[in-house]
């Protein structure tokens, strides 16, 4: 899974998907960090919020945004808006 959680780390619109530490995180529009669990290798979901899934959307094998899918049946799609790695190297 930590191949997939290189490849999906990124901005998508106002939110992020951030890997770190052989853990996966969702950055919110606030800037608020949550932990996220797999369900399966392309579903996600925040523990303690569990009315919300994150999807990972792929068009021909390139990931192309995120569905977010709520309980009461909603789902926000956010377009990838840019892909980057983060080196946390210190000096």
């Amino acid at each position: 899974m930590q191949s997939t959680f290189k490849e999906l780390e990124g901005g998508y619109g106002e939110v992020k998907l951030l890997h770190e530490d052989d853990q996966f995180y969702w950055v919110d529009q606030r800037a608020l960090l949550f932990r996220l669990l797999p369900m399966a290798e392309n579903q996600f979901i925040i523990p303690g919020k569990y009315a919300l899934q994150i999807v990972i959307v792929k068009e021909e094998g390139e990931v192309t945004g995120v569905n977010l899918m709520y309980r009461d049946g909603r789902v926000e799609f956010h377009p990838r808006t840019s892909q980057w790695a983060i080196n946390y190297a210190s000096n």
